[in-house]
């Protein structure tokens, strides 16, 4: 028997439907962050980063974001995204804490890292440009404080329909690559973010909700007295002021 739950924006059971070639769907929530970040990024900047970047012959003719790719940084990957750089790196981060948020819902807290890498420059040119992470890391605090931007589905909260309860930014450092170690240096900034995903339950397992009925009642080991009190969350709400179809008086009483 499947498991009817969700957890973040993973429902299970899975639709087969869903998957050929990958199982990205697995995880929405990054490309959905991925595709926001990218979009912000090349709306704000990409006037000033044209007419700037036209000047460093590495950069030419590129938008802020040229390139996105949901995982990390190599430098095998690097090499074969040379010409699609600037590029945005978007993935999970280290250990994710896992609890119980509600006595029905349970929580995962995760890290995440998102880097955002330039081509190697001499010092005169990422004097040009350089100062982009500055503007970036101001930028993203923004998005994430907002969930969401104009330039991403009008400005629609990331939180809908990505499982994902909160968005923070949290730490950002900048240098040279992690996987740079040697020459040439792919200058990049490192952003650390934050999220929580939630658990749900889906109907599917036990039917649709419906109504519930509810009788309460006492006894003792010989037996249970009739219900002292039934409920039923499907019945029709009525005028408490009208009893058996006559007005009923509610007041004061008189002491009279």
């Amino acid at each position: 028997m499947p498991l009817y739950t969700q957890s973040g924006a993973l429902t299970f059971p899975l639709d087969p439907a869903d998957f050929t070639d990958t199982l990205a769907q697995l995880d929405p929530a990054r490309d959905t962050l991925l595709a926001l970040f990218a979009a912000a990024i090349n709306d704000e900047f990409g006037t000033v980063w044209s007419t700037v970047a036209a000047g460093v012959e590495p950069l030419a003719g590129t938008s802020t974001v040229q390139s996105t790719w949901p995982g990390p940084p190599s430098l095998e990957l690097v090499q074969h995204l040379v010409k699609k750089f600037p590029c945005l790196f978007l993935y999970r981060d280290g250990e994710s804490e896992a609890n119980e948020y509600t006595l029905a819902q349970d929580q995962i807290a995760q890290n995440w890292i998102l880097d955002y890498i330039l081509v190697p420059l001499a010092a005169d040119d990422f004097r040009k440009v350089g100062d982009i992470f500055v503007g970036v890391v101001k930028l993203l605090q923004r998005v994430t404080k907002r969930k969401g931007h104009p330039a991403y589905q009008s400005g629609a909260l990331v939180t809908t329909g990505t499982g994902l309860s909160t968005v923070e930014l949290t730490k950002h450092r900048w240098g040279g690559a992690k996987f740079s170690e040697e020459s040439p240096t792919y200058l990049a900034l490192t952003v650390q973010f934050r999220t929580t995903e939630l658990t749900q339950f889906v109907d599917g397992e036990h039917g649709a909700f419906e109504a519930f009925d509810l009788d309460a009642g006492t006894g003792n080991g010989d037996g249970l007295v009739d219900p002292l009190i039934q409920a039923a969350s499907d019945v029709e709400l009525k005028d408490p002021a009208i009893v058996g179809g006559s007005p009923l008086y509610v007041g004061r009483r008189s002491s009279s």
